[in-house]
């Protein structure tokens, strides 16, 4: 399915405390510091409240291939995404706005913890709190509000890999998950 249109997003994670940006070359990340909220913020798709207000926006972000990403697959001057972020004591809240006039939305997964990016326009937050591209968490989602939560324990070009309820049961070595997560 294909939606050409602009659509919000707010969504909750567990807590943690740096986020890092896919930056369009191979140096440091961009990073958006989190700003703590006093009090739980409603996770009801709007994204414009004073709670939201109060917190800049991220840079725009870029296409995860960079600058030699093909000129097919780079996103328009009509397509846009950018995010904001707050925190309490119990959870990470991320609004993120995503314009797309020219360029159309995919969302074919339909089962949590699918391999979204494969086939589906998607948002993606990598959750790395030392910076040292190990431990680092993921989440994606798509159109249809599917997730995909991942811990990669180290980059795959070290030996890496996926720890995530896609690839393990509970109680096994490569399970992780998310829990409490509202989106």
């Amino acid at each position: 399915m294909a939606v050409a249109a602009r659509w919000s997003l707010l969504l909750v994670a567990c807590l943690s405390s740096v986020v890092v940006l896919v930056a369009g070359s191979w140096t440091k990340p961009r990073s958006y510091d989190a700003q703590r909220v006093e009090r739980p913020i409603e996770v009801d798709g709007d994204i414009y409240t004073a709670e939201w207000q109060a917190v800049p926006w991220s840079d725009d972000f870029v296409d995860i291939q960079g600058e030699d990403a093909p000129v097919a697959n780079r996103p328009t001057a009509k397509t846009r995404t950018r995010m904001k972020m707050r925190w309490d004591d119990e959870f990470l809240y991320i609004a993120a706005e995503m314009s797309a006039h020219d360029w159309p939305i995919i969302a074919k997964q339909t089962r949590r913890n699918s391999v979204i990016y494969s086939t589906d326009s998607d948002f993606e937050v990598f959750l790395d709190t030392d910076e040292s591209n190990y431990n680092y968490k993921e989440f994606e989602v798509n159109a249809k509000n599917i997730v995909w939560n991942l811990l990669l324990d180290k980059p795959y070009s070290d030996g890496g890999g996926e720890h995530s309820a896609r690839v393990a049961k509970p109680g096994e070595p490569n399970y992780w998950e998310v829990h409490k997560q509202k989106t």
